[in-house]
């Protein structure tokens, strides 16, 4: 391919027209070679189950895919349109605020909101955005991508409200219900053991402290061998009682069941009782 370029020249005293010709085959191979590599990487881009975005540092989009439009509703092109439009105006400003900082100060962040789609269903977005810096070190533009992660939200959700419901249940008990590590210190205990053995441990707290405290030093050596007996044979039921000391300065007789849980390793990590 030849670039051809006519210029008017005079020859003495004739004017003339004096053609040049630039041999530019590479440069349009590589123009062509560009276009096809453009349109690969739109072609995937689009069909990614995620949704991408670029955008420059006013958050006005330069590109969005078709995950994105859809999202935020977006009819045609997304191109200069800005994206902090889409937000609820009470979270404008703050957002701009935040974004501006960014920009002075480039970063990747990352951060999980929710987004109400047109069948006023709520899905949950995590997004990553990432700064595109220029040779100068300045942003050129950011890239955000989205992944939908409405169903593992909907899980964690669900697991919290069932660990709602089972610690309200355990809690309404009358008996006692505690874990203990490996270590021999509380993670968990219910409303009733507190309650009657909770000033025990009023100056230090119970989370993290020694479970033989609130147990008779007599008794010390059978709760460690009951614990030895569990951990050699976890998932056994061991029941053994035990003398603690009551906040009158009595003994208080009480009837345990040890057992020992396991992790997803079958190795031992806890004592239930």
């Amino acid at each position: 391919t030849l670039l051809i370029s006519f210029d008017l020249v005079e020859i003495r005293g004739v004017l003339c027209n004096l053609a040049t010709g630039v041999d530019i085959t590479s440069r349009k191979q590589a123009e062509r070679d560009l276009r096809f590599r453009e349109k690969q990487y739109h072609s995937l881009v689009e069909t990614l189950d995620v949704s991408i975005c670029r955008w420059l540092p006013d958050t006005t989009l330069t590109y969005a895919n078709e995950k994105y439009r859809k999202i935020f509703n977006i009819t045609g092109n997304a191109e200069g349109k800005k994206w902090i439009d889409l937000l609820p105006e009470a979270a404008r400003a703050s957002t701009a605020t935040f974004y501006s900082e960014v920009t002075k100060h480039p970063r990747t962040v990352m951060y999980d909101h929710p987004v109400t789609m047109n069948d006023g269903k709520i899905h949950h977005y995590h997004w990553v955005d990432t700064p595109i810096l220029g040779n100068d070190g300045e942003v050129l533009e950011f890239q955000s991508i989205g992944i939908d992660i409405t169903d593992r939200k909907l899980s964690e959700n669900a697991l919290v409200a069932s660990e709602k419901r089972l610690k309200s249940l355990v809690d309404s008990q009358s008996h006692y219900v505690i874990r203990v590590n490996m270590e021999g210190r509380y993670s968990y205990w219910n409303a009733q053991f507190e309650k009657e053995f909770g000033w025990l441990y009023e100056s230090e707290g119970i989370q993290n402290a020694f479970v033989l405290k609130a147990v008779c030093s007599y008794h010390h050596e059978r709760v460690t061998n009951i614990v030895n007996q569990c951990i050699a044979e976890p998932g056994k039921v061991f029941t053994v009682e035990i003398d603690k000391p009551a906040r009158n300065g009595s003994i208080r007789t009480t009837l345990w069941e040890f057992i020992c849980l396991t992790d997803e390793l079958d190795q031992p990590y806890e004592i239930q009782c």
